[in-house]
């Protein structure tokens, strides 16, 4: 609770990696105060799974939209609620708790703060049938406490969730209205009746002289009685509705959605005016990178272009010749100064304008957000990206782009630890990045000068068909070329912008304008 945002952040995305809930509606300490929804810590949190046709899904689970199966209790039962949706989401034979219950070692300890809380755990498929319970991908949302007490947090998960679970210990008039209002709001609906679980002499619960299904009107698959039946057998119930419901009958939302609907409700949302202007500074900055990051990369920061990368070859030459004692070739040095004399006329890119300008902000929460919110717009970028491609070129895309979406994703059953490299490395990665790019192009130069000299020598041609064949893979070269282009500049990170910003103090501080001069400042402060 008294965490600042970006350690809740980190928090939440270390406990997705463990497999843990994550708390969405965080009660307030006053109980006349409302609770607070958490949206900022679960932007951070990247998933991944394999969907029913078997590609692999990368993305960032507050804005994918997923069903939501939200799960809450009215009145007091001795079936584990907690522990039943554990069953539900990992199986019967797993051990593993996300959320937790009173039957594991800590779980008997009395609650001050929890009750109110609403915490979420996400099942991603792996794409393995025989480990995979269900087909699709969903969230699993449980209220804790009696959900009559916290009518807000049941109005929100009536008006956000695919599906709702009911755990129904008592049936009086007031749990009755709840009800039929759960049932007018709620998509789809499942009552488990757990009366008599604590030892009421009666083991059906009557309203009235009507049964619960009789009293709401409900479909007779839509109650199950619970009181004879242990955790599993509920468990096992409940598993078997869900695999008809998924991937198909159930309404995907976003949680971003989801907070716009909490706010309408009364809830405090997490993200407050200095951070959605950060966020709207990202939007700015980043503005034409749908159209590709090549193109944004040269548009917006052009001295990381084909100028500095010829730059750096012609350095490695030179120190290739200092190595070996030989002198530096006079046309080295005079095409190092014309590159240099180009590169010196640079004009700042309204990209880097407001970037530099944004860090130079004297509030230092705005300019945390702002970083923050950059890299992990950058990244969710890098992954809707990665989508895209064919699943043939995925895991090549995957390797060459470095993107470490596993270190801060949450599979249901599998994770790998990437590593991140070191930010030295940088400069000889573009460098060699450089070299095969021109090795490509060269390649690509002498196919296009092949096929020009066969067109003109038909006698080299042995049919018009043969012509065709070779125009095609000329075609096809270029076409694999430019996709390769794309890939190698498709990591484009926020490490992009802080290069461009040594690059431009290094190339035009002797002008001693102000703008640059306070460059160095901003890096010590940054540090």
């Amino acid at each position: 609770m008294s965490a600042d945002p970006f350690l809740q952040q980190e928090i939440a995305v270390r406990m997705t990696q463990c497999k843990f809930a994550v708390p969405l509606v965080l009660p307030n300490a006053d109980p006349e105060k409302p609770s607070q929804f958490l949206l900022w810590p679960l932007r951070a949190v990247l998933g991944q799974w394999r969907s029913t046709n078997g590609r692999v899904q990368n993305g960032n689970l507050a804005s994918t939209p997923l069903p939501i199966i939200s799960c809450i209790k009215l009145g007091r039962c001795s079936v584990s609620k907690s522990q039943v949706l554990n069953y539900v989401l990992t199986g019967l034979k797993s051990s593993k708790n996300t959320f937790i219950h009173k039957g594991m070692d800590g779980g008997q300890v009395p609650r001050r703060l929890s009750n109110g809380l609403v915490e979420l755990g996400w099942y991603l498929p792996t794409g393995d049938i025989d480990r995979d319970i269900y087909q699709a991908p969903f969230v699993i949302s449980n209220l804790r406490g009696d959900a009559s007490n916290h009518e807000r947090c049941l109005k929100l998960l009536c008006q956000t969730s695919s599906a709702l679970i009911i755990f129904c210990g008592d049936f009086k008039e007031k749990e009755k209205q709840l009800l039929e209002s759960c049932k007018a709001m709620a998509s789809k609906l499942i009552l488990i009746d757990v009366y008599g679980t604590e030892g009421e002499e009666n083991t059906t619960m009557e309203y009235s002289g009507q049964s619960l299904q009789e009293c709401l009107w409900l479909p007779k698959e839509s109650v199950l009685s619970g009181s004879t039946l242990s955790e599993e057998e509920v468990a096992n119930k409940l598993c078997e509705i869900l695999k008809s419901w998924v991937p198909d009958s159930l309404k995907p939302i976003t949680l971003e959605a989801a907070a716009k609907l909490a706010f309408d409700i009364g809830l405090n949302v997490d993200e407050s005016p200095v951070c959605k202007k950060a966020m709207a500074t990202v939007e700015e900055i980043l503005k034409g990178l749908d159209e590709g990051s090549v193109e944004f990369q040269q548009k917006q920061l052009p001295l990381q272009g084909h100028l500095w990368h010829r730059l750096a070859e012609i350095d490695k030459e030179e120190s290739k010749l200092r190595k070996s004692e030989k002198e530096t070739e006079p046309q080295l040095q005079e095409e190092k100064k014309d590159i240099l004399a180009e590169l010196k006329r640079y004009k700042m890119t309204p990209a880097m304008k407001i970037f530099i300008d944004t860090l130079l902000t004297k509030d230092k929460i705005q300019r945390t957000y702002f970083l923050t919110w950059l890299k992990l717009r950058l990244q969710l970028h890098q992954t809707e990206k990665l989508n895209s491609f064919p699943e043939s070129q995925t895991e090549n895309l995957e390797h060459e782009a470095d993107i470490s979406v596993d270190s801060d994703s949450f599979w249901t059953d599998s994770e790998e630890e990437t590593e991140e490299q070191p930010v030295n490395n940088e400069g000889s990665d573009v460098v060699q990045c450089c070299k095969t790019t021109q090795e490509e192009e060269q390649h690509l130069h002498n196919t296009e000068n092949a096929t020009e000299h066969l067109e003109s020598t038909p006698d080299l041609l042995n049919s018009n068909k043969e012509q065709l064949h070779i125009k095609d893979s000329c075609e096809v070269a270029k076409a694999l070329h430019s996709q390769s282009l794309e890939s190698k500049t498709y990591n484009l990170g926020i490490e992009h912008f802080f290069r461009e910003m040594g690059l431009i103090f290094e190339l035009t501080h002797m002008s001693g304008s102000q703008n640059v001069l306070r460059l160095p400042k901003l890096a010590v402060d940054l540090l």
